[in-house]
């Protein structure tokens, strides 16, 4: 073989693997992953949150009882007797609402006109809500001939379009990927080709180095939230129910916690190679966590804590919330306040690191 390509070989693998933090990235880290996720992730939907409303009569609490037992469904908390607000505040993910006479009753003098109304701003999830319960309903025994069958009205997705669905989650991936990577590659490259040590030369203050490193990245943030959010809307007709000062406050907090998330990593890093390795390991669990992939629901109880601590999972909820259904006051500030903890608790973190690396 080639002297030359040897020579190379035998560099890069001694610059790769020569440093302690980066065998761990490289070896230690994504073996974990592959071992969590290949035991956690599970394709079919489970606690899916029924409701009912209406007479609970035999028929009716049959269909609940067989849908509970399944192991898809689960109880729904609801407040209120309004069933569409129990599903646009989140509470129900489907309502099972029975004829004012009681389903069996109804059902019996053929005047039965019982509704299941499903929550399709996830249109994968929403046909296998329908898909399940249809075989649940088919399965009762107690209902009187002739048979009965649910008028099934999907809310806030009515078409199942898959972009009404997409469109707002991978807004947040594409915000997490842009922001997180720019900014710990920046401080990391600095570091790398020497000229850290000019900038900390020059007579400026830290936190004008700290916010001049990181306020362009906000920008470039907010630039492309807008014009993500526009191409949903104009190419792909995604709605915008909600209003636009939730959006925006949504996306303010998002990029800002990305771009602290980004700048942690780069307190870290001693180049650029590790800040691209180091960036790309924390998005990749935080994107299977987020319900973007796959519900997060899905996930045992063991590895579903660790989602609370991902910001793009709130993130997700809150655009699916606001664009789809018109934006609830109560989930909004409900998965906006864990986003602004986890930006205060990481930007203390990366500006206390930040300090050290300037002394």
């Amino acid at each position: 073989m080639n002297t030359a390509i040897i020579g190379f070989l035998k560099k890069e693998f001694s610059q790769g693997l020569r440093d302690r933090r980066m065998r761990v990235l490289i070896f230690v880290l994504p073996s974990i992953q592959l071992l969590v996720f290949g035991l956690a992730i599970r394709t079919e939907m489970r606690n899916i949150k029924l409701a009912s409303f209406g007479k609970p009569d035999p028929v009716m609490r049959e269909i609940i009882d067989r849908a509970e037992a399944s192991g898809w469904f689960s109880p729904a908390a609801v407040k209120g007797k309004n069933p569409y607000q129990w599903v646009k505040a989140g509470q129900a993910e489907a309502v099972l609402i029975a004829p004012e006479n009681g389903l069996g009753r109804d059902a019996l003098h053929k005047t039965a006109n019982p509704q299941i109304l499903i929550d399709a701003s996830d249109s994968v999830r929403a046909r296998a809500i329908n898909a399940y319960l249809s075989a649940i309903i088919q399965q009762t025994d107690k209902a009187p001939a002739p048979q009965f069958s649910f008028s099934v009205r999907t809310l806030y997705n009515p078409e199942l379009k898959t972009a009404h669905f997409m469109v707002p989650s991978i807004s947040g991936l594409i915000l997490s990927i842009l922001t997180i990577i720019l900014t710990s590659m920046s401080l990391a490259r600095e570091k790398e080709i020497g000229t850290m040590e000019t900038i900390l030369s020059a007579p400026i203050e830290g936190w004008e180095i700290l916010l001049g490193k990181t306020i362009p990245f906000v920008i470039m943030g907010l630039i492309v939230f807008a014009l993500i959010v526009s191409a949903g809307i104009l190419a792909f007709g995604v709605p915008e129910r909600g209003p636009l000062w939730m959006l925006a406050l949504a996306g303010f907090v998002f990029v800002v916690t990305n771009v602290a998330i980004g700048l942690f990593i780069s307190t870290i890093a001693k180049n650029q190679q590790q800040a691209m390795m180091a960036s790309f390991i924390f998005l990749f669990p935080a994107m299977q966590l987020s319900g973007i992939a796959f519900p997060v629901d899905n996930l045992p109880p063991i590895i579903a804590w660790v989602s609370y601590f991902d910001p793009l999972k709130y993130f997700v909820t809150l655009m699916r919330n606001i664009m789809l259904k018109g934006g609830n006051l109560a989930v909004f500030w409900k998965n906006l306040s864990p986003i602004i903890l986890i930006a205060t608790a990481v930007a203390v973190f990366a500006i206390e690191r930040f300090h050290d690396t300037l002394n």
